[in-house]
């Protein structure tokens, strides 16, 4: 087996994954989704919802739907090397990735229709 020692220098994008439980009667249950056979990444796997941060995710429209400020936000991330603005575009991604890849809607007094309109 060869190994690949290809340097990659670019950096990272802001992205958010979710990771969903709930009690079942079984135990715990985890929410997985099967991506698309054809997908380009990771196409047939079975992944945790989730995506890279859009510019939309960082708009002062969507960042005023969140019901917490961004500073508390920032502190429950524990990443020291991001913004509070920053956070709070991470949590609107991983909002919006959940309700497009499953129909999920963490939201409260919005409709699935009002969120795609914002």
């Amino acid at each position: 087996m060869e190994l690949n020692t290809q340097t990659i220098n670019t950096p990272p994008r802001p992205a958010a994954t979710v990771l969903m439980l709930r009690d079942a009667p079984q135990g715990l249950a985890v929410l997985l989704i099967k991506r698309h056979a054809q997908s380009d990444v990771l196409g047939g796997a079975y992944v945790f919802p989730g995506g890279k941060v859009d510019a939309a995710d960082a708009q002062a429209l969507v960042l005023s739907l969140l019901d917490q400020p961004a500073q508390t936000l920032q502190e429950r991330l524990c990443e020291s090397g991001i913004s509070a603005a920053q956070a709070a575009a991470i949590f609107i991604a991983a909002t919006r990735e959940v309700f497009e890849e499953s129909g999920i809607l963490f939201a409260q007094n919005v409709s699935a229709q009002q969120t795609a309109q914002a």
